[in-house]
């Protein structure tokens, strides 16, 4: 029962209108809450607790840790709704189940050694000059223009171009 003596089911069937009211379909969510408040009175408590939340979160035994997460999620959800109205309704916090991960780890492999070193430096000379420019569009030419810090054309050349040092070597582009 509820602190305005209403039974659980009777706000179970509230909450459960309201939610889909807000188009939520709530399929398993209906089912597992529906659940939950069973085993709740079969043991006779007409209140949430969090030790009954968690109690019954973590069935089936065997479960993974991500059900059971799902499992306590949907009660918190409810749990939160009734503590609206009834402050005695604890409402379990975030993080008693964490949920694992739900990917899997993929297989590691051994990375030669010469793939750990740093690439090597671009060559420069003919045919490796800097990569062809696009034109900027309207919008970024106004926007450019606008900002008052460089001229459209400057902005795209200093950003896509690559210089070569009179050693041969690339440089950062950068001015000096």
């Amino acid at each position: 029962m509820t602190a305005d003596g209403r039974p659980l089911r009777d706000s179970l069937e509230d909450y459960l209108a309201l939610r889909r009211a807000l188009g939520f379909r709530l399929k398993t969510a209906g089912r597992l809450l529906d659940q939950f408040v069973s085993w709740l009175d079969d043991r006779g408590s007409d209140t949430i607790t969090t030790e009954d939340a968690l109690a019954w979160a973590v069935l089936p035994p065997g479960a993974s840790q991500a059900w059971q997460s799902i499992r306590l999620s949907m009660v918190r959800g409810f749990a939160a709704y009734l503590h609206g109205t009834d402050p005695s309704v604890q409402v379990p916090p975030p993080g008693l189940i964490r949920r694992g991960n739900d990917r899997a780890t993929p297989a590691s492999t051994p990375t030669p050694r010469s793939a750990r070193s740093s690439p090597r430096p671009e060559p420069c000379g003919p045919g490796s000059g800097p990569p062809p420019t696009r034109p900027l569009s309207a919008f970024s030419q106004q926007a450019a223009s606008e900002s008052g810090k460089r001229s459209p054309s400057t902005a795209a050349t200093s950003t896509l171009t690559r210089a070569c040092s009179p050693s041969g070597t690339p440089s950062s582009g950068r001015p000096g």
